[in-house]
């Protein structure tokens, strides 16, 4: 599993493919900005953005993957659902074959990674409009503080 994430989103966690663990971030602190290291904050959005961007692309990977996995199964369950029908010469109808399909154990493992494949997108969907917030409060911080010179002279911090 690439990801990680607690039911609230407060933490995320992604699978380093070197050493095997999970690297587990704070979301509260990873989204946070402050106005004493602002400057710190400013420098270091684009990276974050990327960094997230990265994760996204791999979650929409696992996604159609997942997707493609699922296809595969359910078309092996049909196929072996109908094989064993015709084996007892019963002819089954589409909705009994459908019926047999949606029960099979391996289409509802299938099912459940997609769904969680696509948990795990949208939680880092979120994370980057996320970001784009956090940029656009960057600049208007740095906007301010900006204004607060021109008006007072004094350069203020962070």
């Amino acid at each position: 599993m690439p990801f990680q994430a607690d039911d609230t989103v407060a933490t995320f966690s992604v699978l380093n493919p070197i050493t095997g663990e999970y690297i587990t971030y704070d979301l509260v602190e990873e989204l946070a900005t402050n106005e004493n290291t602002l400057q710190q904050d400013m420098e270091q959005q684009a990276a974050k953005y990327a960094q997230w961007s990265s994760y996204l692309v791999v979650a929409e990977r696992a996604v159609r993957a997942a997707k493609d996995n699922l296809d595969v199964v359910l078309a092996q369950s049909e196929n072996s659902i109908r094989a064993q029908y015709n084996s007892t010469g019963v002819k089954a109808t589409a909705s009994q074959i459908t019926a047999n399909v949606n029960v099979d154990p391996t289409v509802v493992e299938a099912k459940n990674k997609l769904t969680e494949m696509l948990g795990y997108e949208s939680a880092l969907k979120y994370i980057l409009k996320a970001l784009d917030h956090r940029k656009d409060m960057l600049v208007n911080l740095s906007a301010q503080r900006r204004k607060a010179m021109e008006l007072t002279g004094v350069p203020q911090r962070g």
